[in-house]
């Protein structure tokens, strides 16, 4: 994350705070210094070498695919295959989420038995985990699917869960999965296929876009690593699509008739499009003063502190008067 992006990552925390899930294990990699003792008092861990990071912007990207988001996408290149390196399971994702629920919690349970706890005494979701357990090496989870035909296998036969984008035009065909969230099992075939993508940052600045050569290297990785992923399904794990074209899930998840994992607003032009759709969607956790500190593009150290006293987890309701000209509840159907 960048300066100009700070004030997404600081609702994701809050999300969160808000959602009971520990941020401890967590690890930023921050575009610059001063952002680094903000994102530690949010509780996560922070990273920034500037002998060893490329230099970012500190502002926010005007629009998608303009300069600074594809100075961005190293950062999302180099640091999952630098820990899957150093052996540890990575879930990657970017800083425009919400958080309902904890998905490691379903990712690293794969073996467990649907109804029995885990190692937190967390009940596994039974038909969710039935059909990641399925026997194909890639497959939708589908809602409706039987679960009667389906057969429980070892955490190993999964090497990575990928989030559905919802796009479903050619350059991302045939899975579909969006680069902003997915979980990887460390191991050769997931480190093979983060080296792959980060070695081809030069065509990423061709192509424009993290996400192109994420598919690329996804279908080759089946054929050389024999990669084994799973594709989560949009109702567990929405993202920007389900903002755009469902609003009857989105007024579900208000009603709380949907109970997905987590909400990822991509589907959006460029910032100031995500915070006016988390704001109409409820899911805009910090207050006005907080949100017009954060946005700024560079603040000082004093500054960053006494912004965490503002910062309040509020729900999604504001604690002043929105200065938006539309309110939480204008949502259009």
């Amino acid at each position: 994350v960048n300066s100009g992006e700070i004030d997404l990552f600081a609702n994701f925390a809050c999300s969160c705070r808000e959602s009971g899930v520990a941020m401890t294990n967590m690890l930023v990699f921050c575009g610059s210094a001063d952002i680094v003792p903000l994102v530690e008092a949010m509780g996560a861990l922070a990273i920034y070498h500037e002998p060893s990071f490329a230099y970012v912007s500190k502002m926010a990207n005007y629009e998608y695919l303009d300069n600074v988001f594809v100075d961005m996408m190293w950062f999302k290149s180099f640091s999952v295959w630098l820990l899957l390196k150093l052996g540890y399971n990575t879930l990657f994702q970017d800083v425009d989420l919400v958080w309902f629920k904890n998905p490691l919690d379903l990712f690293l349970n794969v073996g467990v038995q649907p109804g029995q706890s885990n190692q937190k005494n967390m009940l596994i979701d039974e038909r969710l985990l039935a059909q990641i357990q399925s026997n194909d090496d890639v497959a939708y989870l589908d809602e409706g699917e039987s679960t009667s035909r389906l057969r429980f296998t070892h955490p190993k036969e999964v090497d990575a869960f990928l989030s559905d984008d919802g796009q479903r035009s050619l350059r991302y065909t045939p899975f579909y999965a969006n680069s902003g969230f997915y979980f990887l099992f460390a191991n050769n075939r997931t480190e093979y296929f983060a080296w792959t993508i980060m070695t081809s940052f030069a065509l990423l600045h061709i192509t424009g876009s993290h996400q192109n050569i994420f598919t690329i290297r996804l279908i080759e990785g089946l054929d050389l690593s024999q990669l084994r992923p799973k594709l989560l399904t949009l109702r567990q794990f929405p993202s920007g699509v389900k903002y755009n074209h469902d609003k009857p899930f989105m007024r579900g998840i208000l009603d709380r008739h949907e109970e997905p994992y987590l909400f990822h607003m991509c589907w959006t032009r460029n910032k100031t499009g995500k915070l006016e759709n988390f704001r109409l969607s409820h899911m805009w956790y910090l207050n006005d003063y907080a949100t017009e500190q954060l946005e700024s593009f560079y603040l000082g150290e004093e500054q960053h502190r006494s912004i965490l006293k503002e910062v309040v987890y509020s729900g999604g309701e504001s604690s002043k008067k929105s200065k938006t000209k539309k309110t939480l509840n204008s949502w259009d159907y």
